[in-house]
């Protein structure tokens, strides 16, 4: 059955990968993607609780990965972060502009995230599903709207400090 995969090695030949390829997939714990891959649908890990690390190979030039979390160089966004990873706080590096949909979704270890000045977007239901208790925007952030559902069942979220350049949530 598929729920017994534990990792997973996406082949050299594969360019893309669908919406939601690999949600559900609850024993996941690593995924090594190709080179060669140029698109990742939405969704692709939703619900895949166990997944500590996404390594993208060498001389991907759409994708990289540090510390096992998935970013699209093209876009400056920072698309998966591993449901799995056991860190408790997160820095999000300075540079990220975007903060993709659903990037956070189910992460249960995670209980405090800084967000850099350098992000502008925050994608939906990203927090959905997280017991994260604290999110810091920097001071003098550009972010001027909170999208829907971005803290949807984020049952632990205790203290986030909204920056005054938001104009609509």
């Amino acid at each position: 059955p598929l729920n017994n995969i534990v990792s997973i090695s996406v082949g050299s030949d594969v360019t893309g990968i669908s919406y939601a390829a690999f949600q559900n997939l609850t024993s996941l714990e690593s995924i090594t993607l190709p080179k060669t891959i140029t698109s990742i649908g939405d969704y692709t890990f939703l619900n895949v609780p166990n997944l500590t690390s996404i390594t993208v190979e060498p001389g991907n030039t759409n994708y990289s990965s540090k510390d096992g979390i998935l970013f699209s160089q093209i876009t400056n966004t920072l698309c998966v972060y591993p449901a799995g990873k056991t860190q408790t706080s997160y820095v999000i590096p300075n540079g990220v502009r975007i903060i993709g949909s659903s990037a956070f979704n189910s992460a249960t270890y995670l209980k405090s995230l800084t967000i850099p000045i350098s992000v502008i977007s925050l994608g939906q239901g990203i927090f959905t599903n997280t017991t994260i208790q604290t999110i810091i925007f920097t001071p003098g952030s550009q972010l001027t709207s909170i999208t829907a559902s971005a803290f949807s069942f984020a049952i632990g979220l205790m203290s986030i400090n909204i920056p005054l350049s938001v104009t609509s949530i």
